[in-house]
This record gives C-alpha cells, sequence and structure tokens, in this order.
C-alpha cells in the first residue's frame, strides 16, 4: 500500500455510505487508517524477518569460506570478492543489509510520526469544540464585563469534557450535560452577572439596598481576590442609577 493513498482513503471512508448496501457497518476514517497501518506493518515484519534470514545465510557463507581458505594453501578462491569479504568481517554486517535495515528504521519513525501528528490534530479540534460550546453556554447570561466572562470561563473549563458520543459533559459521579451544569454554575455566580433590576425600593430610599446587597466601603483594599473585586463591581453597577451629584 502506498503512503500516499491513506489519506484519500481516510476521506472517502469518511464521506461514504455504510456498508454499500451489505449489511454492514460504514467504514471509518479511523478504521481504514488503522487497517492501512496493520497491513504496512505485516509487510514491514515480513521484510525484517528475510533481512534476518539473509544475515544468517550470509555469515554461513562466510565462515565457509574462510574454513576453505585457510584449509588449502594457494587454492584459488572461486569468486574472489577481498574488499567485500573484508567488510563483513570486520562489521560483520553486509552493506545491502544494513541499507535495508535503516530503510525499515526510517519507515517506521515515518509511520510513528504520521500517528503522533494526527494524534495531535484530534486534540485541537477537540479543544477547539470544547472552548466553542463552554462560550456558547456563558453567552446566554449577561456578565459585568469581559474579565468576569473569562472568570466564569476559566471555572467552567475545568471540569467539561467530551463524552463517547461526542456530547460536552461535566464529569463526576454521574455525567452532567454542559448546559444543564452550566445553568446551576452561573447562577451561583451572581457576583459576576449584571444585576437584573436595579428599581424598587432600594432606589426610592436613596440607594440603600437590602440585606447583604449593602457595599461596605471598607471591604475594598488591596489584596481582594477576584471574586470580591467581581462582587463589589456587580453591587455598585446596581446602585449607579440611583446616586445623585
Amino acid at each position: 500500500m502506498r503512503f500516499w493513498l491513506r489519506e484519500p482513503l481516510r476521506a472517502e471512508a469518511g464521506e461514504g455510505e455504510g456498508g454499500g448496501g451489505t449489511g454492514s457497518p460504514a467504514l471509518t476514517a479511523d478504521a481504514i487508517s488503522k487497517l492501512i497501518s496493520d497491513g504496512v506493518n505485516a509487510a514491514l515484519n515480513g521484510y525484517d524477518k528475510k533481512i534476518q534470514a539473509k544475515l544468517k545465510d550470509l555469515g554461513g557463507r562466510s565462515g565457509q569460506q574462510q574454513k576453505q581458505g585457510g584449509g588449502e594453501e594457494g587454492d584459488p578462491d572461486p569468486d574472489p570478492d577481498p574488499q567485500g569479504g573484508k567488510k563483513l568481517a570486520q562489521g560483520g554486517v553486509d552493506p545491502e543489509v544494513a541499507k535495508l535495515r535503516k530503510q525499515l528504521e526510517q519507515t517506521n519513525k515515518r509511520l510513528a510520526d504520521q500517528d503522533a501528528e494526527r494524534a495531535r490534530e484530534k486534540e485541537a479540534v477537540k479543544a477547539e469544540k470544547l472552548d466553542a460550546a463552554i462560550r456558547k453556554e456563558l453567552a446566554k447570561a449577561t456578565f459585568i464585563d469581559d474579565e468576569a466572562f473569562e472568570s466564569a470561563y476559566a471555572r467552567l473549563a475545568r471540569e467539561v469534557r467530551f463524552s463517547d458520543d461526542g456530547s460536552a459533559i461535566v464529569g463526576g459521579s454521574d455525567d452532567t450535560p454542559l448546559a444543564k451544569y452550566a445553568a446551576e454554575r452561573i447562577k451561583k455566580w451572581d457576583f459576576l452577572l449584571k444585576p437584573k433590576d436595579v428599581g424598587g425600593a432600594g432606589a426610592a430610599n436613596g440607594g440603600r439596598v437590602s440585606g447583604d446587597g449593602e457595599v461596605d466601603m471598607e471591604s475594598i483594599k488591596p489584596g481582594m481576590t477576584p471574586e470580591e473585586i467581581a462582587k463589589v463591581k456587580a453591587k455598585l453597577a446596581s446602585l449607579a442609577p440611583t446616586l445623585r451629584f
């Protein structure tokens, strides 16, 4: 199998009809790639066995020639090749076999590099899809600013992964769909969101917000966490329309 056929076959298998009317399942790109890799590896293994057999045969012939040359002085060699015999005796490997071995190593390295590149491409595509899925869910909420949005994104991205069927989920004791999990988490991140209603009793009495909605100026100080800063921003945004100068 020519190596340049691998990618065209992958593309054709990914877009083709399943089974061709035979009832067999559709051939996926990964299945075609595996078939090709298995075939190539089988051929290379057979090739390596032939090389080993040739090495053994050459070694036997070399030993026999050495015995014949030492047994009868002055007996001419029927096929003299002193340079080649010298190379084989010194290096222990026939130059032709060494060349074939090198080609085999290079082929195996190319296959390994191609597999690694495909794995990196798949991971990159998966990361892009996860990024888009998370941002889509967060876009349903109204955040104070871009910084608050990215803070929510960072929190959510640590927990999201793809399931076997390709859907985005949050793993734990049970797998929760991303949309459901994101909606629940966003409700708890109210300090990152813009207030939905700035009117009512708070506006009528000069801007005081009931309960824990009041802003304590003493709490605004260096060393605040991003969450504390975002919460203060949210409360100040809710009070802004009620301020009189």
